[in-house]
């Protein structure tokens, strides 16, 4: 979902959009974060760990070392990203 506000896109991501974002584009979407809004629930970063943790685990898509890079990126872009608390709504 696509929202303008104030001169830049708001793009509102959850898990299933988030998740795949950051196995395919890693820390592009740093670059990408300072040109659009990125809005998340809180959760999303627990959600997004948790499918890393499925594809290390129960896939073995993933081996341990970058499922746990991908969990350190998913928390660290979310510093970049509008948060929203799941509590507030």
């Amino acid at each position: 979902m696509r929202i303008a506000r104030r001169g830049k896109d708001m793009i509102i991501l959850d898990a299933s959009v988030y998740t795949p974002l950051l196995t395919k584009a890693g820390g592009k979407l740093v670059k990408l974060a300072k040109h659009c809004v990125f809005a998340i629930l809180d959760l999303t970063i627990y959600e997004a760990c948790n499918a890393f943790w499925k594809l290390c685990i129960k896939h073995k898509i993933l081996n341990p070392h970058d499922a746990i890079e991908l969990c350190k990126l998913a928390k660290n872009l979310a510093t970049r990203l509008k948060i929203y608390n799941f509590s507030d709504s």
